[in-house]
């Protein structure tokens, strides 16, 4: 079994993780994949059923970069002028295209963690409420959501600034 690098621990934070609060967000909304994660964590689980969920997580994961990129990369590239610069340097320098997929691995995976997060939290949140309201007080649904909330802010907040920064030394690298 190969060892886990940065590059596999990286995707895993970016994709995967997203991915499944996205695919338990779901489980809120529809009693079929309700069903299937309540089979998935049993000890029973087939490696079939675990194939399934891990793959479903993938692709909700992978479609949350599109609104990743649109509501974080996109609107930042508008309000700043800074951008990346000129990436046909990296098929030149094999120093620079190291350093930068370090950079990728160390800053951009967590950028993308903490936006897919901001995108799937508020889902997970109305599919809590929907789901689970009539069992909580209002007191408990008010401090639910000022957790939420300022959780989202502190995902929102990550998310800029680890694009910021990927942005700026990414330049730099490039530049360099």
């Amino acid at each position: 079994m190969p060892d886990v690098t940065s590059t596999s621990f990286g995707l895993v934070i970016a994709y995967l993780l997203p991915g499944l609060a996205g695919f338990y967000t779901l489980s809120l909304w529809s009693h079929r994949v309700d069903g299937v994660l309540n089979a998935f964590a049993t000890a029973n689980s087939t490696f079939g059923l675990s194939l399934l969920v891990v793959l479903a997580s993938l692709t909700i994961g992978m479609i949350l970069t599109i609104f990743e990129w649109l509501i974080y990369q996109k609107t930042m590239d508008w309000f700043r002028s800074k951008t990346l610069g000129d990436m046909t340097v990296l098929g030149k320098d094999s120093t620079k295209l190291a350093a930068f997929r370090a950079l990728a691995d160390e800053h951009y995976r967590y950028h993308q963690f903490y936006a897919g997060m901001t995108i799937v939290i508020p889902f997970l949140f109305a599919g809590w409420e929907h789901k689970y309201w009539q069992v909580y007080t209002y007191g408990d649904y008010l401090l639910a959501l000022a957790a939420v909330l300022t959780l989202e802010g502190c995902l929102a907040a990550g998310a800029a600034q680890a694009y910021r920064f990927y942005v700026d030394r990414g330049g730099q690298i490039l530049k360099a």
